[in-house]
């Protein structure tokens, strides 16, 4: 795809973060896929300092083939897909950060609803108890979540893991 020269702008540019606003169809994918390769190939970024996350795992897994078009077998070290499926794939590989034993198991929504219900009921507790502390968790989830996208809008640096050095969004 031959890109437009904002779209070359965004590719090139390496200064801090760079937000790609545009609407369906317009080439983001390819922006990112085409920046992934400036910064592997040109600047020389090891691939495993890269994460490109996305929200569904269909746009993941075409994000994924996109880059392997571009970089080749290189793109199993660039951390892309879901922000779940990247968090999952972090805690796999880190997960005595948070107390977790390797053999961890993450449940559903649904699956962990049935377990809050069961264990509400052997102890007694009210489940209006729990519900209001569920919605407490997430106005604090909210708050976490803003604050790291305030930090990212500021160009504050914040490392996560060791080495990384780009995120890019795409929505």
């Amino acid at each position: 795809m031959q890109l437009n020269p904002a779209q070359q702008s965004a590719v090139t540019y390496i200064s801090g973060p760079c937000l790609v606003l545009a609407g369906a169809g317009s080439g983001k994918t390819a922006v990112i896929t085409h920046k992934i390769r400036y910064l592997v190939n040109q600047c020389h970024f090891a691939p495993d300092s890269i994460a490109a996350v996305t929200f569904t795992n269909k746009a993941a897994a075409e994000m994924k083939q996109r880059i392997a078009d571009v970089i080749g077998d290189e793109v199993k070290n660039i951390w892309a897909g879901t922000f779940h499926g990247i968090a999952n794939r972090i805690l796999k590989r880190h997960p005595e950060i948070v107390g977790l034993k390797q053999d961890f198991t993450i449940i559903d929504s649904d699956d962990q609803l049935r377990l809050i219900k069961q264990i509400a009921g052997e102890f007694e507790i009210d489940m209006q108890i729990i519900e209001d502390f569920y919605a407490t968790a997430i106005h604090l989830l909210l708050v976490a979540v803003y604050s790291i996208y305030r930090i990212w809008l500021t160009n504050t640096p914040v490392k996560i893991l060791k080495g990384w050095s780009i995120f890019f969004f795409i929505i």
